[in-house]
């Protein structure tokens, strides 16, 4: 199939080497659609963040990486950054700006919303942003002031008003509490469908991933160990080989499925 015909996200090949030692290795996905969330799985060192750091052009990467028949890997990173926009685990050192300061920045350097609207409209949307995560309290609060948890709330909510085409979230969830790892993972699925984003999520949490995803990544040493609909992906033999768990994929009382361990895979 052309570029030009392709639609949403496509990985053909992509590998990431750092000095000697790879860490991704000839690795392909099929089209990741627009409107849907995929989840990252896999075990420390699997190379989850260096993978979402290659489609965000933030590593050096070999392979073809496509958007809606665009070579990404071809772009300029300015280039890249109209359409993908990356949140990494560790965010970078806070400046004494207020957050909806923040936010009004990250909205007037993207290319979807430079021209629209006036001040009050540019406002009026990031405040609406804080409240649907449920920070508009932090509106005037400095980032520098911010705790960890609430500091990663404001950096999600400068992702989203740049309304990217692709975006890409490591570990989104590592310094929130119960409510709030709930509250964004709905938030992002819901925001994902109502903008036709291609969302890719690294998580940990197995039962996030079967609760909010669409599909499921799960790599291990580079190479992609499973992809599919997250109940059919996650399975005790995956997790046995992945994880080195031996564990149960059951259904709730509700019908959500749910991951059960029982123990650890005896050593050979």
């Amino acid at each position: 199939m052309s570029r030009a015909t392709q639609n949403g996200l496509q990985i053909d090949q992509l590998a990431v080497s750092y000095g000697r030692r790879s860490v991704i290795a000839g690795l392909s996905v099929p089209a990741l659609q627009q409107g849907t969330l995929t989840v990252v799985l896999g075990p420390n060192g699997s190379g989850k963040s260096t993978f979402l750091r290659a489609l965000a052009g933030l590593v050096p990467a070999q392979g073809a990486i496509d958007f809606d028949g665009y070579a990404l890997e071809r772009a300029s990173l300015a280039e890249r950054a109209r359409r993908v926009v990356y949140l990494p685990q560790a965010l970078p050192a806070a400046v004494h700006l207020r957050v909806i300061e923040s936010l009004l920045a990250a909205r007037k350097a993207s290319p979807h919303t430079l021209h629209s609207g006036n001040a009050s409209d540019a406002v009026a949307e990031g405040a609406a942003l804080l409240e649907r995560l449920g920070i508009a309290h932090l509106a005037m609060r400095h980032l520098d002031e911010l705790s960890g948890g609430q500091a990663q709330l404001a950096g999600l909510a400068q992702a989203l008003i740049r309304r990217p085409r692709v975006l890409l979230l490591d570990e989104p969830l590592s310094a929130l509490d119960l409510n709030h790892q709930f509250h964004v993972m709905q938030l992002v699925r819901e925001q994902t469908q109502r903008e036709g984003m291609v969302t890719l999520v690294v998580l940990h949490d197995l039962g996030m991933a079967l609760r909010h995803a669409d599909r499921v990544l799960v790599l291990q040493a580079g190479a992609l160990q499973a992809d599919g609909p997250p109940h059919t992906a996650i399975t005790p033999a995956l997790l046995a080989q992945v994880y080195g768990v031996q564990a149960r994929v059951e259904p709730c009382t509700q019908g959500m499925h749910q991951v059960i361990v029982d123990g650890l895979v005896p050593s050979a």
